[in-house]
């Protein structure tokens, strides 16, 4: 079993009434695990199941920013894209931070930004940054997500569910949203409308086993529930 799923089982498990571990514990025990859980998705041109664009292509060097795109906001975020995918936070930050210089209204790069902000757990900055890209794009439900997973990373459950309530409603088809969406719901204890959110995560991504997985774990809670009224 990989990390990310350990703790998503160890997330359903720690709002039981009754079981030893509470989140707060879960996240102090497991730390190395939030950032598995709580992953930010980058904005790319990236092609997808739902997308094939075969054009997507992050090799760019930073000499080639300075001669040819320097003063192209879309060529630094895609180096930033380039640095996160790397794991070099840090870089990615700064050239994130470039592209919003020459071009302040770039959502793509204020949702990027986050993404780098969260990895280095600067949570309300990432926040911050979230709720700037969706001021100047509202319909991104990419950003909805990720706003949705810096407030749960922060505790903040019930608003999280409303950024996933955002993100699911904008792209109903992005089985991401609905499995997000079934995290947090069932971190709050609701769990017959986490595994309708997750049967709806499932139906779009039959073969995604880590869905799979999480679908069955709340299946049990749904059961034990069930017979302890």
């Amino acid at each position: 079993m990989n990390r990310r799923r350990l703790f998503l089982g160890l997330l359903i498990m720690s709002s039981l009434p009754g079981v030893a571990f509470g989140l707060t514990h879960t996240l102090q025990t497991y730390p190395h695990l939030v950032p598995i859980l709580f992953a930010e998705t980058v904005q790319t041109n990236r092609p997808t199941r739902h997308s094939p664009d075969r054009s997507f292509n992050l090799r760019i060097n930073f000499r080639q920013i300075q001669s040819d795109s320097a003063a192209n906001p879309d060529a630094w975020n895609r180096l930033g894209v380039s640095h996160f995918k790397a794991g070099r936070y840090e870089d990615a930050l700064a050239a994130y931070g470039q592209a919003i210089a020459l071009k302040a209204d770039h959502p793509e790069a204020w949702n990027n930004k986050g993404a780098a902000l969260s990895r280095l757990d600067r949570d309300a900055e990432a926040l911050s940054a979230y709720e700037r890209a969706l001021k100047l794009k509202p319909d991104f439900p990419r950003a909805w997500n990720n706003k949705g997973r810096a407030l749960a990373k922060m505790g903040r459950f019930q608003e999280s569910l409303l950024a996933y309530n955002e993100a699911t409603r904008r792209d109903p088809s992005d089985p991401e949203g609905w499995k997000n969406k079934a995290a947090v719901l069932a971190s709050m204890g609701r769990y017959e409308e986490a595994l309708d959110a997750v049967e709806e995560a499932h139906r779009l991504d039959p073969d995604n086993s880590e869905i799979l997985e999480m679908k069955e774990k709340i299946k049990e809670r749904v059961m034990k529930k069930a017979f302890t009224l």
